[in-house]
């Protein structure tokens, strides 16, 4: 198997055309290509590739369950997310859950390249404007609090999450408290007006 093979998700056509092109320049084989989180997911199960790089806001469960999915099953799979994001709860969440690389759209697109350079030689990368974001971080969810806040923003009940995540509906209710304190939120629409302020979640 090629040392360089990537998955590439991102449900902008022109933009993961330009990615496959620069990638494809660089070196890097362009394995396969998704536009979903559910898509990626399958794809991870059916190709060898050693990276995943990945846009944060595409349809399905959200960039911390997906990456916590390939921690568990794919741990030798390095993921990158290129975001054009500003949030400094979600890259400080990320950052905090082990992703190997996070690149902002707003920076040099050739900052994935040096990324995946830096992954080659076993380091993190953050690029320039992901690293004032997460500086710039004052709210901070637990791994499993910001799971469930994804999942519920996109619609699960409690019941439902506990199963995707494998826990109890009890324990997922001390999570939803707890993530509800922290963010100061008063209800489901509260919760869905700070996801769409952070710009994590669209309505």
């Amino acid at each position: 198997m090629s040392m360089k093979n990537v998955i590439l998700a991102d449900d902008d056509q022109i933009l993961h055309e330009g990615l496959s092109m620069l990638l494809q320049r660089n070196g890097y084989n362009v394995v396969a290509s998704a536009n979903s989180f559910c898509d990626l997911k399958d794809l991870i199960q059916s190709q060898d590739a050693n990276y995943i790089v990945c846009d944060c806001k595409m349809p399905g469960d959200g960039p911390a369950n997906l990456l916590q999915y390939c921690k568990r099953f794919f741990p030798n799979c390095s993921v990158i997310f290129l975001t054009g994001l500003s949030c400094p709860l979600l890259f400080k969440h990320l950052a905090d859950s082990g992703v190997d690389g996070l690149v902002s759209k707003k920076d040099s697109i050739h900052s994935l390249i040096e990324c995946l350079s830096a992954i080659e030689e076993g380091n993190t990368f953050y690029s320039p404007s992901v690293i004032e974001c997460i500086n710039n971080s004052v709210v901070q969810l637990t791994a499993k609090e910001f799971q469930v806040f994804e999942l519920i923003v996109n619609g699960h009940s409690n019941t439902a999450i506990a199963e995707i995540l494998s826990n109890s509906p009890s324990t997922i209710g001390r999570h939803r408290e707890n993530l509800t304190r922290k963010l100061q939120a008063n209800s489901i629409v509260d919760l869905m007006r700070i996801a769409q302020e952070s710009g994590l979640f669209d309505s």
